[in-house]
């Protein structure tokens, strides 16, 4: 019974996740362009952060190389809980294409909006949500060792496409054609993945992109690649309401999921953040990140194909590996006072 009580409280805090969720996808370093399209096809789309342009929701304009506009930004996050963040920061200084001394200023602001670009990934990932990070292919930004850790994190994914094939289009002598330029992304979700991989056959004629004012022009993400992303994102929410459903059906079968002592998880709330707040509610805080750091909304699927997995024989299969596992004597049960206590750390 006590089981079974977790359980759905395990899944009230699931469900309670998905309906702190204001928006299904927001933007970063970016006028409205995929959120203004998500709202076309019925998403709720959010609000779109970039330097030059305001959001037409807060009619505001951030410079993301500043801390305290960048820590204003990750509490829109997690107030907003987006299932989807697109995070495309500028990649001028980056590209090969500049081969000029860079300023030393410069450089180190566009390097503070990567490593930033890269810290709201991580609590995109952190929380179980999703994320698409996106730079040329050729742009030494992949080089850095924040996008490095990044894209060796367990459930990341780096995948390229041609945006030739998303409908991106410039003019040269002999008139339009469409522009090739590789580009590459970063998400923590296969359905993500899955949209953003269209490569070129090389059926037409491209327009190479020189100067300046060539590469400013084809920065704007073209309607179809919008589209791709939403429709990215359309299956991104589909498949969390199977989850969802799977999980209730958990519960109402008695098929309790593997649980984790409170006090076994380290929650790493960011200090700047528990100290501007009241200690009143640092276990709120504390309650906030355990319930980010449970039930994992894709444990149910298989690895490979997505597919959803009978919850009754994901728990039969965990049964039968443990069993073997206990035959096998891989381990001693003893008390926790006694693991810690252990002189050989084992």
């Amino acid at each position: 019974i006590r089981d079974r009580e977790m359980s759905i409280d395990f899944l009230k805090k699931e469900v309670e996740k998905q309906d702190r969720s204001r928006y299904d996808i927001c933007e970063v370093f970016s006028p409205p362009r995929v959120c203004a399209t998500a709202r076309d096809h019925g998403l709720r789309g959010g609000w779109s952060i970039d330097l030059g342009a305001s959001d037409p929701g807060t009619g505001r304009c951030y410079d993301l190389r500043n801390p305290k506009e960048q820590k204003e930004v990750k509490k829109m996050i997690r107030r907003d809980c987006p299932t989807v963040l697109v995070v495309s920061p500028p990649c001028t200084v980056f590209s090969i294409a500049n081969q000029g001394e860079v300023d030393p200023q410069t450089l180190a602001g566009a390097v503070e909006m990567i490593r930033f670009s890269m810290e709201i990934c991580e609590l995109q990932h952190r929380a179980g949500r999703h994320f698409i990070f996106e730079q040329p292919q050729s742009s030494r930004a992949w080089n850095l060792d924040d996008v490095l850790r990044m894209s060796y994190q367990e459930g990341v994914e780096r995948t390229t496409f041609h945006q030739c094939m998303y409908g991106l289009v410039a003019s040269d002598q002999s008139g339009s054609a469409p522009a090739y330029k590789p580009t590459s992304v970063l998400t923590n979700h296969p359905a993500l993945a899955s949209v953003l991989q269209d490569k070129c056959g090389g059926g037409h004629r491209h327009v190479h992109l020189v100067g300046k004012q060539a590469c400013h022009r084809a920065a704007v993400y073209p309607r179809q690649l919008c589209e791709a992303i939403v429709k990215g994102t359309q299956i991104v929410k589909k498949r969390l309401q199977e989850t969802l459903t799977a999980q209730k059906k958990m519960v109402d079968q008695g098929v309790c999921p593997l649980t984790t002592d409170v006090e076994d998880v380290l929650f790493e709330v960011e200090l700047e953040d528990m100290c501007e707040e009241d200690p009143a509610t640092w276990e709120e805080l504390a309650a906030q990140k355990w319930g980010e750091t449970t039930w994992p909304v894709e444990e149910t699927r298989d690895s490979t194909t997505g597919e959803l997995l009978d919850p009754t024989k994901v728990q039969e299969g965990c049964q039968e590996e443990l069993g073997f596992m206990s035959q096998m004597n891989v381990w001693d049960r003893v008390t926790r006072e006694s693991a810690k206590t252990d002189p050989e750390g084992k």
